[in-house]
């Protein structure tokens, strides 16, 4: 009889847990309708994403990052697009989108919980996550792999401050997740640097210098075990020059460029979004309830986090993609309070979640399931388009699997399904040749070095056709759909 009670309490405890991670596949699923490329679309990839996966071709084909091919981003980055192209060529990164998808509305959902009850938790993680309809841009970016690193390190943060109580396994997990933000793009390390200092001032004022000690360690040993074999592998193979220029010199450059008003711009385009006032008037309610370590150090993370995506002076909306996993402990601590309220019969506390619901969540969250039907009602059409699919037909038709072509502009999605490697280092050329003028001699030098195959015109200057006029080359193709972009050859 002891034993039937336990087996009907185990399979209850168990089917909410189920069934809560059940939902966030379901919605994760949903959501990853969003990428440009997935499971029933076959379509073009983003200019960055292009970018991304012409490094990964180079690199399933021995070539290196920054030695062999010039980009910005970090090294890890360009593993996982390289692990996604191992999986299928074109659509197997959709598959580690997805499960970066799911992991991060898991770890949201997870410290949602720490506040509410699971189904008022798995809606929070629903309006949290709206915001991230708008700042997508078609997936396969750097900040989204920054996603499910933010969100279990913001779980663990926040499950520190309410119990004050933490693993050593997740410590050592975290310094991995700081780490390998690093690797990504070492502006969207906030979170770690504003937590971090708040456990130091903690420990500090309680006098715990031993357990100061054990957190600092095994932190920087989960950094270790994630920087070493990546740096190693790229010293290894000869990058570690080439990767310190363009990570870090070519970065700063890059940083530099924006101008005070700029800067002032970009961040308020992030803080007016909806969702972004939505989540700093809760953290200002909740300091003001209670002036403990938790509100204060999401709201310096979101101010923070503003301010270093906005240094550049750009407002690319995928730029804010990493503010989402931020949003769940406001949403989740307001829906909390609401769920407790709701429980003594406070009927307002109804109309608030229902606000949140219809207002912010269902009208997003149906577009995103209209959107993922489209994708499958459509999957069998031909969704790139005519200038593309013209373009790459003329190259395969023409060249040799091993010959060189150059694409000028920023259009590498021709590299990626023409499957040709690109005759320079330098893949694009914009906006590089204007922060950098000096790589725009270097990439003309290289081509004229390689005398590549085929020459496609995206954008045009005196410096490109000089070169093609000097060199002898000819048009040889043009598209109907879009004059401008032209192909050339060698004459003869």
């Amino acid at each position: 009889m002891s034993k039937q009670y336990n087996i009907g309490q185990t399979v209850k405890e168990t089917l909410p847990k189920a069934g809560g991670i059940l939902f966030l596949f379901v919605f994760a699923f949903i959501f990853s309708m969003q990428c440009d490329v997935n499971i029933w679309n076959n379509g073009e990839a983003g200019i960055d994403s292009s970018v991304f996966r012409t490094v990964a071709m180079l690199m399933t084909k021995g070539y290196m990052p920054y030695l062999d091919t010039f980009d910005h981003k970090g090294p890890l980055l360009y593993i996982t697009n390289y692990l996604g192209m191992l999986l299928s060529y074109y659509r197997g990164i959709w598959i580690l989108e997805f499960l970066t998808i799911f992991i991060t509305f898991y770890f949201m959902y997870k410290t949602a919980r720490l506040f509410c009850r699971s189904f008022i938790a798995g809606i929070a993680v629903m309006i949290a996550s709206t915001a991230l309809y708008s700042c997508f841009d078609g997936g396969n970016l750097v900040e989204e792999y920054a996603l499910p690193f933010i969100a279990f390190s913001l779980y663990c943060y926040t499950r520190y401050f309410l119990k004050y109580e933490v693993k050593k396994r997740e410590i050592f997990v975290c310094g991995a997740c700081f780490a390998a933000v690093l690797l990504l793009r070492p502006n969207m390390a906030v979170i770690w640097c504003v937590f971090s200092l708040a456990v130091f001032i903690h420990c500090i004022v309680n006098r715990a210098y031993k357990v100061l000690k054990k957190y600092l360690i095994l932190f920087l040993a989960g950094m270790g075990c994630t920087v070493l074999p990546i740096i190693l592998w790229i010293w290894v193979n000869g990058a570690l020059y080439d990767f310190v220029n363009d990570y870090i010199f070519f970065n700063l450059k890059y940083t530099g460029t924006g101008t005070l008003i700029d800067r002032w711009n970009a961040s308020m385009y992030f803080l007016k979004d909806t969702m972004a006032l939505w989540a700093l008037a809760i953290v200002l309610y909740a300091v003001v309830k209670k002036a403990d370590y938790l509100p204060i150090c999401y709201g310096c993370s979101i101010l923070l986090s503003v301010y270093a995506i906005s240094v550049s002076g750009l407002a690319y909306n995928h730029y804010g993609m990493i503010l989402i996993p931020m949003y769940i402990y406001p949403i989740g601590f307001l829906l909390g309070q609401c769920d407790k309220a709701m429980q003594k019969e406070r009927v307002a506390s109804v109309f608030v979640i229902l606000y949140l619901s219809v207002s912010l969540m269902l009208p997003v969250w149906l577009d995103g399931i209209s959107h993922m039907i489209e994708n499958y009602d459509t999957r069998d059409q031909e969704k790139r388009s005519e200038a593309v699919t013209s373009i790459v037909n003329y190259i395969v038709s023409n060249t040799e699997e091993d010959d060189r072509i150059t694409v000028y502009g920023n259009w590498d999605i021709i590299y990626v399904l023409s499957q040709r490697l690109p005759a320079s280092r330098y893949s694009y050329q914009f906006p590089i040749g204007q922060i950098d003028p000096i790589r725009m001699e270097e990439y003309l030098a290289e081509i004229t070095s390689a005398q590549p195959e085929l020459i496609v015109l995206r954008q045009e200057d005196e410096e490109i056709l000089s070169f093609i006029a000097n060199n002898n080359y000819r048009q040889v193709y043009g598209t109907s759909t879009d004059p401008s972009i032209r192909v050339f050859g060698k004459e003869g």
